[in-house]
C-alpha cells in the first residue's frame, strides 16, 4: 500500500511540481534506464528529487538513440526541473556511472548511483552524503553483503548474510540496488 501511494505522489509531483530535483550542495547523482523502464524511472528521479538533500547535478543516461529523440513527456518535465539526460554507450551496469567518470578530466565531487527501479526515502541521499562527510575514504552504501568463504573458495551469492555494520570490513560486499556513494 505505501509504495501505491508513493508512486501516486511522484506521479503528481511530476505533472504538477515545478520545484528543482537538483540543490548545490550535495553529491552528483547518477543513474541509467533502459527498455520498459524508461516509462518509470521519473518516479525514482522524483523521490530522489524529493529528498531532505537534493543533489548537485541529477544525470540520466541512455543509451537508446530512439529514446534520446522521443523522451517521455514525464522526463522532460524533469529536465526543465533540473535532470541531465545524456547519451552514453551501454555498460551494461556500468552505464550508470561510467560514462560520468569518463567525460570528467578531474573529480571534485562524490558520486552516488541509484537504481532506476527503487522509490528513495526522503533520508537517503543525506545518510549517504553524511556517512561520506564521516569519512571520505570509504564507498558507503545502503546494502552490502558477508561473503562467505569455505577452504575451497566461495560460497554462493545466496549464502552471504547481509552486513549489519557501518565499518568497512574486506569481506563486505556493496549491493548498489539501494545506492552507493563513491569518493571522487
Amino acid at each position: 500500500m505505501r509504495s501505491i501511494k508513493c508512486t501516486l505522489v511522484y506521479w503528481l509531483r511530476n505533472r504538477l511540481s515545478s520545484a528543482p530535483v537538483t540543490g548545490t550542495d550535495g553529491p552528483i547523482v547518477s543513474l541509467t534506464s533502459h527498455g520498459v523502464r524508461i516509462e518509470t524511472v521519473y518516479l525514482a528521479i522524483e523521490s530522489i528529487g524529493a529528498g531532505f538533500r537534493k543533489p548537485q547535478r541529477l544525470l540520466l543516461f541512455l543509451n537508446d538513440h530512439k529514446v534520446m529523440a522521443n523522451l517521455p513527456r514525464s522526463l522532460v518535465r524533469l529536465q526543465l526541473r533540473g535532470l541531465e539526460i545524456l547519451p552514453a554507450e551501454n555498460f551494461g551496469p556500468h552505464t550508470k556511472y561510467y560514462p560520468f567518470v569518463l567525460s570528467e578530466r578531474e573529480l571534485f565531487s562524490p558520486l552516488v548511483t541509484a537504481d532506476d527501479d527503487m522509490l528513495y526515502s526522503a533520508s537517503w541521499l543525506e545518510d549517504l552524503y553524511s556517512a561520506y562527510i564521516r569519512n571520505p575514504s570509504i564507498i558507503w552504501c545502503h546494502r552490502a553483503r558477508v561473503i562467505h568463504l569455505t577452504d575451497e573458495g566461495l560460497m554462493p551469492l545466496r549464502t552471504w548474510s547481509f552486513a549489519n555494520s557501518d565499518s568497512p570490513e574486506p569481506l563486505n560486499f556493496l549491493e548498489g540496488v539501494s545506492g552507493a556513494i563513491y569518493p571522487p
